[in-house]
């Protein structure tokens, strides 16, 4: 069995209570911008979260100390989390990792092309290349929530373990 990481510290209460009311509101916002089509919106909402939950992962599984708190980039804490979590034999993180990765680069034509002209592309008008982003925005929803179920199992997986180990 693979050797598990101790269950980082739990928050205080403040500091619980505001992660929580800045994720439900997060989701709040998330929901709306992609309701009503605010697509460039949604997408930094969910790098965002994305970015939190992979941070607070790397943290957990390198005993949450002021290295693991660094800011990092998306790309760089998706490639530091593979190489983590296989060790930890977590296929299904690595799964998700992956598609992160591959959202990452939808998320840069979201955030970074909308107005740039490549070659081949000088036909498209500013509605076409926006309404395309709706991809971007809803994969990113549906990998927060990936992510966050995955984690939440994870945990309890970890917390199990710790138990028996006891």
């Amino acid at each position: 069995m693979a050797k598990m990481p101790p269950i980082r510290q739990t928050y205080d209460q403040e500091t619980a209570k505001a992660r929580f009311d800045l994720y439900r509101g997060a989701h709040e916002q998330l929901k709306r911008a992609v309701e009503n089509g605010f697509y460039i919106e949604a997408v930094a909402i969910c790098e965002s979260m994305l970015s939190d939950r992979l941070q607070a992962r790397y943290g957990f599984l390198n005993g949450d100390d002021e290295n693991s708190r660094r800011e990092r980039t998306l790309s760089h804490l998706i490639t530091l989390l593979i190489k983590e979590d296989q060790a930890e034999d977590c296929q299904k993180l690595q799964e998700i990792y992956t598609a992160i990765d591959r959202w990452r680069l939808l998320r840069n034509k979201a955030i970074h092309n909308v107005v740039k002209l490549n070659v081949g592309d000088q036909k498209q008008t500013f509605g076409e290349r926006y309404s395309g982003l709706e991809e971007a925005a809803s994969t990113g929803k549906a990998l927060v929530s990936k992510l966050n179920d995955e984690l939440k199992r994870q945990k309890r997986r970890n917390l199990r373990h710790q138990a028996e180990a006891g």
